[in-house]
């Protein structure tokens, strides 16, 4: 999913990528130049993937049955349901 400019050493996405798919990328770059001997390196370059908050939370099921418990404190109980896409709502 990367490209790296002969010239100058850019590394550049060629496509878009999804956080939820692959969090992270390591690319073994070798660099060579022209000399007589040629001479040339290597590096790894990690690239971690940030995440953007582009899915919505989902409920599944849609519709939940919650019980109530009230404190003598006068708080209340509940429980953690869990929704799709790997967020959690809770309910206090």
């Amino acid at each position: 999913p990367f490209t790296i400019d002969p010239i100058r050493g850019e590394v550049k996405v060629a496509r878009q990528l999804d956080r939820e798919t692959t969090s992270g990328y390591t690319l073994t770059v070798l660099a060579s130049d022209n000399g007589v001997p040629a001479r040339s390196s290597s590096a790894t370059v990690n690239i971690d993937v940030s995440d953007v908050n582009d899915n919505p939370p989902l409920f599944s099921p849609a519709n939940y049955s919650l019980i109530v418990q009230v404190r003598r404190e006068g708080g209340m109980e509940g429980r953690k349901e869990r929704a799709g896409g790997r967020k959690v709502v809770k309910v206090v």
